[in-house]
């Protein structure tokens, strides 16, 4: 089975949608527009958007403070397992966490 990009280096450069094939760029804005669909999708699914009928997609935040603090808890409970096997201070820990959130802040 060939891949989509194999398909359409594949595909004639004289295709048209007069001929009844559809054209290479008609074919990748298709299967852009499926990607965006997913990711919205996946997005609506896991609570960061709200899909308004009038305005689109826009971003959720979750006004359940305590359930999202729970959330991350149970989180960060595996990864500092696994940093304390992996002899990684808490002083590495906090300082890498102070180095994400100074990404974010920018």
């Amino acid at each position: 089975m060939c891949s989509f990009a194999t398909r359409l280096c594949w595909a004639s450069p004289q295709t048209s949608t007069r001929k009844g094939n559809p054209s290479l760029r008609y074919a990748s804005l298709q299967r852009a527009s499926a990607s965006v669909n997913k990711a919205y999708h996946v997005l609506r699914q896991e609570g960061f958007i709200r899909l308004d009928r009038r305005n689109g997609a826009v971003i959720f935040l979750q006004e359940d403070k305590h359930q999202a603090i729970q959330e991350l808890r149970e989180s960060f409970q595996v990864i500092l397992a696994k940093a304390v096997c992996k002899n990684i201070s808490r002083e590495e820990i906090h300082g890498m966490v102070d180095e994400i959130f100074d990404e974010y802040e920018e």
